[in-house]
């Protein structure tokens, strides 16, 4: 059930200015979502408020700078954020993140131990990647585990616990130290699939990545060219990946199969239209709210500012505060 959420504080050199709270909708489609605004006072305070259901990493957002801020449903959080002005006149890309701290210190807060936990996990990767990534030193890896085990002990927070797991699942998979089969069968199989949480969602892009074109043991190219570009047929791109083990659960073969479709539409051999029809097949036959809740947005993201399709209307406001 989504409890009402709020974020209070103050904007240095913020004044008149809009602060949004974004979010991505889901890990696969990416489309942003505005949770909240507010107007900035002349004092810099601010009040941005709404429904939340889950924990979820959201992004303060002020002329497009922004900060990372991982929200828990029913709180209200109170900060001070330190904005710049001058970025406004750079390019987007060179804009620099905003700078904000909590009023109450308090070192359980989700966020606080978040910075924790990614402080150590930096420092462990820069010290010793060569060992981990070149040597296969496992050792190191599982002294690390217990380090964390032993830092975060009394966390009973199931988001970090979580954000922990498939963080250090991450560094299992990009050293390789584990196979793709040890790896699902530990982080997939039986687990439920955690749509919200950001290191979960990492881990499956980097597990799955170009999964269906790489894999020719799995089908072959030339089969999955017949399967979308003739038939726009999910069927046998389904029954595929069912060949595999770990990917026998319906729900998260369809998870897959969505994540690899989006993957195909940015892939030259494959047109782009009937890899849409194809996602638009699984929104009508998908029994997961949360599968036809994805299609629905990735349909949106994939078409969006398409050749062929309508431009969008568009209004700027002018000097004088003027729409037009």
């Amino acid at each position: 059930m989504a409890q009402n959420t709020k974020i209070v504080g103050t904007v240095a050199d913020g004044q008149g200015q809009v602060i949004r709270l974004l979010a991505f909708d889901d890990f696969i489609s990416k489309k942003i979502i505005t949770l909240g605004e507010s107007k900035i006072s002349n004092d810099g305070s601010f009040l941005v408020e709404f429904d939340l259901k889950d924990t979820i990493r959201t992004f303060i957002d002020i002329n497009y700078q922004r900060a990372e801020l991982f929200l828990e449903p029913g709180k209200t959080y109170e900060l001070n954020i330190a904005y710049n002005p001058a970025n406004q006149l750079e390019s987007y890309f060179d804009r620099q993140g905003l700078v904000f701290d909590f009023v109450e210190d308090d070192p359980l807060e989700l966020n606080r131990m978040i910075w924790k936990f990614n402080e150590m996990y930096n420092t462990f990767i820069l010290e010793n990647f060569e060992h981990i990534v070149k040597l296969k030193d496992k050792a190191r890896v599982s002294d690390f585990e217990a380090q964390i085990s032993e830092e975060f002990n009394d966390s009973v927070h199931p988001y970090l616990n979580d954000y922990i797991n498939y963080k250090m699942a991450d560094v299992y998979q990009f050293a390789r130290l584990k196979g793709k089969s040890v790896l699902a069968n530990e982080y997939f199989v039986g687990k439920a699939v955690l749509y919200e949480n950001v290191e979960y969602s990492f881990f499956f892009e980097e597990f799955f990545e170009k999964f269906l074109t790489t894999n020719p043991d799995l089908i072959t190219i030339s089969d999955l060219i017949i399967a979308v570009n003739d038939k726009q047929d999910i069927q046998p791109i389904l029954d595929a990946l069912y060949a595999i083990p770990w990917l026998h659960d319906p729900v998260f073969r369809e998870l897959v199969l969505i994540h690899g479709l989006k993957g195909l539409y940015h892939n030259g051999t494959y047109k782009k239209s009937a890899v849409l029809a194809m996602i638009k097949d699984i929104y009508e036959k998908t029994s997961d709210p949360m599968h036809r809740r994805i299609t629905t947005k990735l349909l949106e993201t994939l078409s969006h500012l398409a050749p062929g399709t309508p431009a969008p209307d568009l209004e700027l406001i002018s000097i004088a505060g003027q729409p037009f």
